[in-house]
């Protein structure tokens, strides 16, 4: 399952095209895609979405008690947003240190872990509205 499947499988692409040995498993993948995104869209809605359909709205409506921002320790003694894609940059920045490196890589994977707990619950409210 994906929220929005079109980044998804572009990013399948990619490391299919950079490793060869796992290639024909990551195309396999692709057609078992399932796009959360599309699903929602179509069949559910709630005030606390306001309008939006990201993922951190998902969050809001549906899993009010995940934090979704991405944050790293203060004691690192750098300034960052909170969105995974600030995070990412700085992490990616050249010269950048590894202690603040290994702070951003633990950092997007917690934050994996909550996107991953959001679309649980997305499905869990889709299940139980099919019942």
């Amino acid at each position: 399952m994906a929220y929005n499947a079109g980044f998804e499988r572009n990013r399948i692409r990619e490391l299919a095209q950079w490793f060869d040995d796992l290639a024909p498993a990551l195309d396999a993948l692709q057609p078992r895609i399932v796009d959360l995104f599309q699903i929602a869209r179509e069949h559910c809605y709630h005030p606390a979405m306001a309008g939006s359909w990201s993922l951190r709205a998902i969050a809001r409506a549906f899993a009010p008690d995940v934090d979704m921002d991405v944050t790293l320790d203060p004691a690192l003694g750098v300034t960052v947003g909170r969105t995974a894609q600030s995070v990412y940059a700085l992490m990616e920045k050249p010269g950048q240190t590894l202690p603040v490196r290994h702070a951003c890589r633990q950092a997007l994977q917690a934050h994996g872990q909550r996107e991953t707990e959001v679309l649980r619950a997305l499905v869990g409210v889709m299940e139980r509205a099919g019942e």
